[in-house]
C-alpha cells in the first residue's frame, strides 16, 4: 500500500479539468510506488510536496516513503504542504518557504539547503526572477557582491563542506548581496 498523505480538494475542479484530476491521481500513485521502491531498494527516503495551480483547485498533498514522511512530520513540515499549495496557486514556488534551518553547519545536507534557500531569497529580493541560473550567470543583468573570492560562484550542490560553511558565514554576516546593473 503506498504511503501517502494526500489532502483532497475542497473546491471542485472545473468541469473541463476532470481528466486532469484522474491523470493527477494516476501519477501520484505511480510516484508513491517509486518512493516506496527507492526506500526499499536504495535506502533513499523521499518527501514530495504537491500543490495545484489550476483555478478552483485547492489540492495539496504530501507523498513519499514511510521514513521520509515521518521525517517531514518530525520537522513539523505539515504547514509546508499548505504553503506549497498556496504558492502553486500564485506560481511562485520557492525552496523551503518559511522554513528556518536552525543549525545550517550541522552537516552538508543542511548547509546545501540553507545556502540554496538563502541565495535564492537574496536574488529575488534584489529583483531576480525565480531561482539563480548559475549556468548562465554571466548573461544575467545582476552581480553578486561579497562572495568569497577563493570560492567559485556555483550552486551549493557543487560546493564542498568547507566552502559551504564559509558561504554560510558570509550570508549570516549579511556580506552577500545581489545588485542589478
Amino acid at each position: 500500500m503506498p504511503s501517502s498523505n494526500r489532502t483532497s480538494t475542497k473546491k471542485p475542479l472545473l468541469p473541463g479539468n476532470s481528466h486532469l484530476y484522474q491523470e493527477r491521481n494516476k501519477i501520484v500513485n505511480e510516484l508513491n510506488s517509486i518512493c516506496d521502491h527507492m526506500s526499499i531498494e536504495l535506502g533513499l527516503e523521499t518527501v514530495v510536496f504537491t500543490g495545484s495551480k489550476l483555478p478552483c483547485d485547492s489540492y495539496a498533498g504530501r507523498l513519499g516513503s514511510k521514513t521520509g514522511l515521518n521525517i517531514a512530520k518530525e520537522l513539523e513540515w505539515n504547514e509546508l504542504q499548505t504553503q506549497v499549495a498556496v504558492k502553486a496557486q500564485n506560481t511562485q514556488i520557492t525552496c523551503m518557504p518559511n522554513t528556518t534551518i536552525e543549525n545550517p553547519k550541522k552537516n552538508k545536507t543542511l548547509a546545501r539547503a540553507y545556502v540554496t534557500k538563502s541565495l535564492n531569497e537574496l536574488y529575488i529580493k534584489a529583483g531576480g526572477i525565480g531561482k539563480i541560473q548559475f549556468k548562465n550567470w554571466e548573461n544575467q543583468k545582476m552581480e553578486v557582491v561579497g562572495w568569497p573570492e577563493e570560492i567559485p560562484f556555483q550552486k551549493a550542490g557543487k560546493q564542498n563542506k568547507k566552502n559551504l560553511d564559509q558561504i554560510i558565514d558570509c550570508i549570516l554576516e549579511n556580506k552577500i548581496t545581489f545588485q542589478s546593473f
